[in-house]
């Protein structure tokens, strides 16, 4: 069993996936628009002009 965990058995968790990514199961909260590619997060800053490793200018 512990190997499953939280889940009974691999079968248990499968099922449990299979619900979450075919949106049976889903956290409440305002719809996003997944078409918006502003590069904006909803309820914050955009991720533009952040720099990361390896944008480093030389």
């Amino acid at each position: 069993m512990p190997a499953h965990r939280p889940f009974c058995s691999k079968r248990c968790a499968d099922i449990d996936l299979a619900r979450w990514l075919g949106g049976t199961f889903v956290i409440p909260g305002p719809a996003l628009d997944v078409a918006d590619d502003s590069g904006e997060r909803p309820g914050g800053a955009g991720l533009r002009g952040v720099q990361t490793a390896g944008d480093e200018d030389d």
